[in-house]
């Protein structure tokens, strides 16, 4: 088999893995879970001080992390991960700060 075929195959069963009927968490059902808290609290220390530096979390599956950051107050952070199509619920928690790129996006053109 091709490796570009091969690569493309495991994107799509990963991405079939995920549900689509799943109910997605709100940033308000998000921002106080103790996930959420424990990570920017842990996380805060080795983060930039700059707030507009951009923040990528690869692999950020339920978003914890992000949401993370967004509760630190950054401005451009980006998410990578498999079955993007069914976690477009994390960029709506702040479209203007979240931005979540697939296997054929670059933060040049995201």
């Amino acid at each position: 088999m091709d490796s570009n075929a091969f690569i493309a195959e495991v994107y799509r069963r990963m991405a079939a893995r995920h549900a689509a009927g799943k109910a997605h968490p709100t940033w308000q059902e998000t921002e106080n879970q103790a996930m959420v808290l424990n990570a920017a609290h842990q996380y805060a220390p080795y983060l930039p001080k700059d707030r507009s530096a951009p923040i990528l979390d690869l692999g950020f599956g339920g978003g914890w992390f992000v949401a993370a950051c967004l509760k630190l107050g950054y401005e451009k952070i980006y998410g990578a991960d498999f079955g993007i199509a069914h976690k477009q619920h994390v960029r709506e928690w702040a479209r203007d700060r979240v931005t979540l790129l697939t296997s054929r996006t670059t933060l040049g053109n995201s």
